[in-house]
């Protein structure tokens, strides 16, 4: 807050006053206007206090203010607190949680809710000024004065502090400020007079009137006697000098009169008189050809408008509704009208507040009471639709976290990764294509090149990096090389240095916050050299970016500028246009047509050279392109080579989705049938209400109000359960949700549409089919819900537990391909293999060394080293067989040692394995094929063939020496690729070793002690090989996870609903239970028959769900390589689940109905 002096001790002036009219309103706290004024002064001081010193805190405490103001209105007019007053407080605190989870809503929901509330207190005042007659201008005494005073200062106030959570700029310190000391300097003169702590008394309007009560009663009489007996309403002249001069008394006097004995003004007196008078003509049977505006005429009433606006003012009908009515109501009419005076006190501007209040008192006591009526139903009916509505959020939040990938970009819209497509497509490109297309497209608006930092074998490498001036040192994953156009693509946060010079400097690199926490903690890193990789390359800190966003599609740790990496080898292949080794994005200009472009790239690059005659033909043929990947498609929809970083997939979001909706159709099915059928079971009641006066109106926005009022309740108590299993649920995804995630606008959105759509179904069914029985009907008992309601709730139940065999059968798929990719032979050996990181290359040089040491531990049965994992990402080049030039094929390549083939347990169909004595082996110009290379070639006897393989750096003339048997070196996602295996040390990443079942604990350690031997400086990092495999099909088993979790929940909500269902109809038929025990059926008989009925309907949703369930998994199936076949396990183990469940549910239901006393059930109404 600004520094500012007088302002600061001005407040600290009001401050002191208010805290010593608080002390005061203590000392008199035996008086409830005195309790409530100690509150609010309290407050009061707190707020100020707040306001100055700790103004985050000023939108949780503003809220409880009309809460505390509505007390000290109640208690200043002498009117009673609510028992239950203090669940008003349940408002503020839900908006307070949040305004705390998500503080961009909290200015404006506190604005909207303080509008509202003072709204309802500005009526509030108006009604009870009213009934004191401190209503007209001018009126009410000191005390009045200075309630309004108060309330003005609090406004001011109050619209001081939402302004500037909303609007900062409009710096609303001072009027706080001098609110505050006007209120608390005009408050202490007020309370330093006597009573100035007790409330208002019944000040009367009348007061200085000489009217003595003698005469009131003189006039009353007279004035009834005009009304009743003379007819003086219906006189056309009628006015209030006209009736003073028949009951001799002056105008003023005659009004004093009919506002204390009346509670009305004249001219309401007037209309009501008027009214009554034409309720008796259109009841008359002489009247019934007499059209309404006539009979208007007839009392007073020259427009048919201004006569049925009256008519309804007084009777809450039109004179045609009147005149249709049921006219055996006489004696409650009667009543009504005895009580005309009570009912319009507040007639004009308060009467509809006060008849809202009773009719929202009545609609409330009737709701609650049908709650606690049927205890179980209701249990059944609301938990069943809030653990849908708490699942439903649970999994929007999932699919709105997968969605959101890479839209933190301000102009994602407009961000494009070009990727090569062809039979092996990949995402990398060469370096020079991005700025080039800037030059040449004037549609680039900007483009930039990365890379991650591989290593050998072109492998990912977490790189060594220390802070020379601490002695730190880390091992960092996720470093990149890049161009120093990065941030003119990307909105990547620069949190220190200039974002356009920072990748410009040679030496130069960008670190990510928590990188700059971790080495340099609150120091400024800004021009700090560090030392990269087990070299110890220095590198100069030229600015610190904010961490990646969770939802981006690759998280750099540090970035190195690609002008370091070119000067250190200025004539490195690996930046020239034959190189298809970097990631390209570019950022077009707002509008332009990607897809026109990417036709445009095939041509250019031919009519510049950089792509020969043959290729260009396959662009031209359509076999290769080139494509732009939209960024914010990445995520979901690209699978293809050298993705950055693991992706998700779509069709798990499209299955999630369909979950959802699956989901709240259950629930909604659920909640549709239940509440129709206990609406018919109402329909007693309804005969009770219309018989006592009801219209079909009223009763059908009871049962409206009652289904949306359920639905909101329930959505308040799913977001309370949602917020209950976050933990879990973030658990079970792995995702990073923050709990204000389930109050994103989408989701509140979707929660107010099921309650909007939901709730109405559920009640304008029953609303629209009830209400238009006669109430004679009803209570005679000739009401029956028919066969067209029954007949509604059927069809509910099918659709219901079609969808509930679709996520059955879709589950019990998703377990089926999950073990199947665990299970299915791998083509190689990875138990008990335990991979060590081979992390310099000192250790690489030492590696026989370290190999004869291991080879002594016990439990050691083989080793071998290799440049990749299977699992992996392997680096590709072509091959093809000298002579044979146009059959070229990419193949995946692997560099190992000698040994490598034991732990594998690879399996040689031809050849021989490399040899350490034979010099072509050694030199890596020996080829070992797998079977897929050699049919990709077309040899089918490949050992002896001489191949040339375009590797990194050179053109190698080589000769195959072997032939394996094909293994699955990369996931089961994909189809075995060809693959190169030579002899390659200097590619040599991992150690693998291969141990019995013995002590492996022990074997691990023994490794280690061993390993660090020979490399202390890295340290010592190993982990078995059939636990990485496992990590390759984490998607699948996180979607199996959150899939069969909600699959489940269907389930129960399910067989809740069905349960709740059969019960009501069972009740319904409690009657027929017992005659058809009478005549002789027995229990199992009357369960059977009862089952049979439901399991009728289970067949045909049977019939209904199960093809489109196969279909729907079948096509999911098509995007594995290697995937289960649907055989007639999922189908039976689909329908016994659902038989079983329906079975039981039914039998539950119909059991407590069919083991009543036959006796009571005849007697049951």
């Amino acid at each position: 807050m600004p520094n500012l002096a007088y302002p600061e001790i001005i407040l600290l002036i009001a401050i002191g006053q208010m805290t010593m009219l608080a002390f005061g309103a203590l000392r008199k706290r035996a008086i409830p206007y005195a309790q409530w004024l100690t509150y609010a002064w309290v407050w009061v001081t707190a707020l100020s206090l707040v306001f100055y010193y700790r103004p985050e805190l000023n939108m949780y405490l503003v809220l409880p203010a009309p809460f505390l103001f509505r007390g000290l209105l109640l208690t200043f007019f002498e009117k009673p607190i609510p028992r239950l007053y203090t669940l008003q407080l349940l408002p503020p605190l839900f908006i307070s949680i949040v305004g705390y989870m998500i503080p961009s809503v909290a200015g404006p929901v506190t604005a909207i809710y303080l509008t509202w509330e003072a709204y309802a207190l500005i009526k509030t005042y108006l009604f009870y000024s009213r009934l004191k007659g401190i209503d007209t201008p001018g009126s009410g005494s000191k005390k009045v004065i200075w309630l309004k005073f108060f309330f003005l200062m609090m406004a001011a106030m109050i619209i001081s502090v939402v302004l500037w959570e909303i609007w900062p700029a409009a710096s609303p310190q001072m009027l706080f400020i001098i609110c505050a000391f006007a209120l608390s300097t005009q408050s202490a003169w007020y309370f330093s007079g006597p009573d100035a702590h007790d409330p208002l008394k019944s000040e009367q309007k009348y007061g200085s009137s000489t009217l003595d009560q003698p005469e009131k009663y003189r006039i009353m009489n007279a004035l009834d006697h005009q009304l009743t007996e003379k007819k003086y309403a219906l006189e056309p002249d009628a006015s209030l000098a006209g009736l003073a001069k028949k009951v001799f008394a002056s105008p003023h006097q005659l009004s004093q009169v009919i506002n204390e004995t009346k509670g009305m003004s004249f001219f309401d007196l007037m209309a009501y008189h008027r009214v009554l008078e034409a309720k008796k003509l259109l009841r008359k049977d002489d009247n019934k050809a007499l059209k309404i505006e006539e009979i208007g005429e007839m009392v007073g009433y020259m427009s048919k408008s201004s006569f049925n606006t009256v008519f309804k003012k007084f009777t809450s009908l039109t004179p045609s509704q009147y005149r249709d009515r049921d006219v055996r109501h006489d004696d409650l009419e009667r009543r009504h009208e005895a009580n005309i005076r009570q009912n319009h006190v507040t007639q004009g501007t308060f009467g509809s507040l006060q008849i809202t209040g009773t009719m929202l008192n009545n609609f409330i006591k009737i709701y609650f009471r049908n709650l606690t009526r049927k205890k179980a139903f209701t249990f059944i009916n609301m938990s069943g639709l809030v653990i849908g509505m708490a699942s439903a959020m649970l999994i929007f939040i999932y699919i709105q976290h997968e969605l959101s990938y890479d839209r933190f970009h301000q102009r994602a819209e407009d961000i494009y990764r070009i990727a090569f497509m062809s039979s092996n497509p990949q995402t990398r490109t060469p370096h020079p294509m991005a700025q080039e297309m800037v030059k040449e497209f004037p549609e680039v608006e900007a483009a930039v090149s990365l890379t991650p930092l591989y290593g050998p074998g072109l492998t990912k490498q977490s790189m060594y990096i220390r802070n020379p001036e601490k002695d730190v040192m880390f091992r960092e994953p996720d470093g990149y090389a890049a161009d120093s156009t990065f941030f003119k693509v990307f909105d990547f946060k620069m949190l220190v240095g200039n974002p356009d010079a920072a990748l410009k400097e040679i030496g130069g690199m960008i670190i990510s916050s928590s990188m700059a926490k971790k080495y340099f903690g609150d120091e400024n890193p800004l021009g700090k050299v560090l030392e990269v990789d087990a070299e110890g390359h220095p590198v100069i800190i030229t600015g610190i970016m904010e961490d990646a966003p969770a939802t981006s599609h690759f998280h750099p740790n540090f970035i190195i500028s690609y002008v370091t990496l070119k000067y250190m080898n200025p004539t490195d292949s690996w930046f020239q246009w034959d190189d298809y080794g970097h990631f390209n994005y570019l950022k077009l200009q707002a509008g332009a047509d990607a897809a026109a472009l990417q036709r445009k790239i095939p041509e250019w690059m031919y009519r510049n050279g950089h792509i020969n005659d043959h290729w260009y033909a396959g662009f031209e043929s359509g076999e290769v392109r080139f494509e732009l990947q939209g960024i914010t498609d990445i995520h979901l929809k690209s699978h293809i080579r050298w993705e950055l970083e693991a992706n998700g997939n779509i069709v798990y979001v499209y299955i999630l989705v369909a979950a959802i909706a699956f989901i709240l159709a259950i629930v909604s099915i659920n909640f549709i049938n239940l509440s129709t059928a206990r609406a018919f079971e109402r329909a007693k009641e309804v005969g009770v209400r219309r018989t006592l006066g009801a219209n079909r109106t009223g009763i059908s926005w009871q049962f409206l109000s009652e289904g949306i009022f359920t639905c909101l309740l329930s959505l308040g108590l799913a977001y309370l359960l949602a917020l209950l299993a976050f933990d879990g649920f973030k658990n079970l995804t792995g995702k990073p949700f923050v709990y204000s995630d389930l109050f994103t606008t989408l989701n509140t959105l979707l929660g107010l549409l099921v309650v909007v759509v939901v709730g109405t179904i559920a009640g304008l069914y029953p609303a629209l089919t009830v209400s238009r029985i006669k109430a004679g009907e009803i209570l005679k008992g000739k009401f029956v819900t028919g066969t067209k309601s029954s007949w509604v709730r059927k069809t509910l139940v099918v659709i219901q537990f079609s969808v509930s065999a679709i996520l059955i059968f879709g589950s019990t798929i998703l377990v089926l391909q999950v073990n199947y990719l665990e299970e299915v032979p791998l083509g190689y050996d990875d138990q008990q293999v335990l991979v060590v990181e081979l992390k310099s290359r000192n250790v690489v040089e030492s590696l026989e060394a370290i190999k004869n040491e291991i080879s002594m531990v016990p439990g050691v049965i083989d080793m071998g080293a290799v440049s990749n994992l299977p699992g992996t990402q392997f680096n590709q080049n072509g091959i093809f067989q000298i002579g044979v030039p146009d059959i070229n094929v990419d193949v995946s390549e692997m560099g190992i040692d000698f040994d490598a083939k034991d732990p594998l347990g690879l399996e040689l169909v031809s050849g021989r394995w490399f040899d350490k004595s034979n010099s072509m082996d050694s030199l890596g110009r020996s080829y070992i094929l797998n079977e897929t290379a050699a049919k990709g070639l077309g040899l089918e006897e490949p050992v002896g063939s001489r191949l040339l393989w375009d590797d990194e750096d050179a053109a190698l003339d080589g000769i195959v020496v072997g032939l394996v048997k094909d293994f699955h070196f990369q996931s089961l996602h994909v189809p075995i690729q060809p693959l190169l295996i030579t002899v390659d040390y200097d590619e040599l990443n991992f150690l693998l070793v291969k141990l019995d079942g013995g002590n492996i604990q022990q074997a691990v350690a023994q490794i280690g002690k061993i390993y660090t031997g020979f490399e202390q400086k890295f340290g010592y990092e190993a982990y078995f090989l059939d636990q990485k495999n496992q990590q390759l099909y984490t998607a699948e088993k996180q979607g199996l996870r959150v899939f069969n979790l909600f699959a489940g929940i269907a389930l129960l909500l399910a067989a809740m609903g069905l349960v709740g269902l059969a019960y009501l109809m069972m009740v319904q038929r409690t009657k027929e239970m017992g005659v058809r025990k009478i005549l002789g059926a027995s229990v199992g008989n009357l369960l059977w028959q009862e089952n049979f009925s439901f399991l009728k309907l289970i067949a045909i949703a049977f019939v209904l769900g199960l093809p489109i369930a196969y279909f729907t998994m079948n096509e999911w199936l098509a995007g594995f390589a290697y995937r289960v076949h649907i055989g007639l396990l999922p189908y039976v183990i689909t329908v016994a689940i659902i038989l079983f469940i329906a079975s039981l549910s039914v039998t539950l239901a119909v059991l407590k109905t069919v083991m009543v006393n036959p006796s009571h059930a005849l007697r049951y109404e």
